[in-house]
């Protein structure tokens, strides 16, 4: 737990720093309201895992909890292709001749939550 809010903690900090919390394109906030009333919201996949982490404490279904955990990461990691998708354009991005990796769709994200627009250090 310690961890969990020291992670959360930190990304507010440089979020605040950088005036992202709500300014900006796209804001911290923006995010937060994307991920849980998208097309595919977050809070499905985290009731999804409650459940299933709930249904472990009981002794007997302890292994039918661990499948299922299993299953809902590896369906979590394959759905919608994304993050192999965003892997591959990272190590298939090419050198300019400046000595930067071109970015891609994975890097302009990070880079947009790190690094307010046109300041790209």
């Amino acid at each position: 737990m310690p961890i969990l809010l020291s992670v959360v903690g930190i990304v507010l900090v440089i979020a605040g720093l950088r005036n992202r919390i709500t300014g900006g394109d796209p804001s911290l906030v923006s995010l937060l309201k994307q991920d849980f009333t998208g097309s595919n919201p977050f809070w499905k996949w985290a009731a999804a895992i409650f459940l299933i982490g709930a249904i472990g404490y009981i002794d007997e279904l302890k292994p039918i909890s661990r499948a299922f955990m299993v299953l809902v990461i590896i369906v979590f990691l394959f759905s919608n292709q994304g993050v192999f998708a965003k892997l591959q354009a990272v190590f298939t991005s090419t050198p300019t001749a400046a000595g930067k990796a071109t970015t891609t769709v994975a890097g302009n994200a990070i880079t947009n939550i790190l690094y307010p627009k046109g300041n790209t250090q």
